[in-house]
C-alpha cells in the first residue's frame, strides 16, 4: 500500500518548471530528486552516455558482424531504440581498444645507427649518400655522426614519436571519419543518398576496424591479416544498404578502402615528419 498522499501534487520540474514531474519530467525528461551527484554517479553518467555495456551492445554487435549494413537500414527505418547508436558504438570499441593498448607490454626498440664496415648494408648506404643532393647528404651525415656519438638518442626520439602518435591516433581517426564517408559518397555518386547515411556507415566501419584491432591485440600471431576482413565487411555492407551487382560493389569497396588507406598513410607520414622535425 502506497504511503504517498494522492492529494499532494508533484513538485514542478526545477529544470523547465513543468507541473506533474514525478520521477522523470514529462516535458524535458530530467530525472527528479537526484540531488548533487557524487563522483561515482558522475563516472556512471559518463560511461553510460559515451560507452555502451548494456544488453543493446550484444544485440547491436551481432547485427554489426553477422549482417553488415543492416544497422544502417534499421536506423533509416526508424527502429533505433533497440540498438546502440552509431557514434556510441564507435566510441565504445575505440575506448576499449585504447585502454587495452595502453595496458599491453611495450616492446624494446633497438636502433642500428650504422651497419658493419664492408657489409652489403654499408655499401648500399654509401651508394644512397652519393646519389643524394649535396645539401641533403651533409644533413644525413651530420645526423649519423650525432647518432654514433649518442646511440640512445634515436631510440628515445622513436619512442617519443610513437607515444605522441598513439595519443593523437583516436583524434586522427575521428577526423578521418568524414573523409571516409566522402569517399563512399563519391563511389555511389550516381545513387543519391544523404551524406548522413554514408557517415553512419563510416562510423560502423570504424567500429569494426577497432574490433579487429582488439582481436589483433589478443592474437598477435595474426598480424595484419585481420585488416583484410574490413574491405570484405564493407562489400557486404554496400550490398545491404545500396544494392547492386557484386562486381560493381567490389570495385567500389576496393576504391574506398584503397583511397582511405592512402589517406591514412599520408596522414601518418605527415605526423611522423612533423614530430621528428619538432623533436630534432
Amino acid at each position: 500500500m502506497s504511503t504517498e498522499d494522492p492529494g499532494t501534487p508533484a513538485p514542478p520540474c526545477p529544470n523547465c518548471g513543468a507541473a506533474g514531474a514525478a520521477r522523470f519530467c514529462p516535458q524535458c525528461g530530467q530525472k527528479q530528486g537526484a540531488g548533487i551527484p557524487g563522483a561515482l554517479a558522475y563516472l556512471h553518467e559518463i560511461v553510460n552516455h559515451y560507452v555502451a555495456f548494456d544488453g543493446k551492445l550484444w544485440r547491436t554487435l551481432w547485427l554489426l558482424l553477422a549482417r553488415p549494413g543492416m544497422l544502417v537500414t534499421e536506423y533509416i527505418a526508424g527502429r533505433r531504440q533497440r540498438y546502440v547508436g552509431p557514434l556510441k558504438l564507435y566510441l565504445t570499441f575505440s575506448v576499449i581498444f585504447f585502454v587495452l593498448a595502453s595496458l599491453a607490454p611495450s616492446t624494446e626498440v633497438r636502433v642500428a645507427v650504422r651497419p658493419d664496415p664492408g657489409s652489403a648494408e654499408q655499401q648500399e648506404l654509401e651508394q644512397a649518400l652519393e646519389d643524394m643532393p649535396q645539401a641533403l647528404r651533409r644533413t644525413v651525415e651530420r645526423a649519423l655522426a650525432e647518432a654514433e656519438r649518442n646511440p640512445a638518442v634515436p631510440a628515445q626520439i622513436g619512442q617519443e614519436i610513437g607515444d605522441r602518435l598513439q595519443e593523437q591516433a583516436p583524434r586522427a581517426m575521428f577526423l578521418l571519419l568524414p573523409a571516409f564517408a566522402g569517399l563512399t559518397l563519391f563511389a555511389f555518386r550516381r545513387r543519391p543518398q544523404h551524406y548522413a547515411v554514408h557517415l553512419m556507415l563510416a562510423l560502423h566501419a570504424h567500429a569494426v576496424a577497432f574490433l579487429l584491432f582488439i582481436l589483433q591485440l589478443a592474437l598477435p600471431a595474426a598480424g595484419g591479416k585481420l585488416a583484410l576482413l574490413l574491405p570484405l565487411w564493407l562489400l557486404f555492407a554496400f550490398r545491404h544498404v545500396f544494392g547492386g551487382r557484386w562486381w560493381a560493389l567490389a570495385a567500389r569497396a576496393v576504391f574506398a578502402s584503397a583511397s582511405y588507406a592512402l589517406l591514412l598513410v599520408a596522414t601518418i607520414t605527415a605526423g611522423v615528419v612533423l614530430l621528428a622535425t619538432g623533436l630534432h
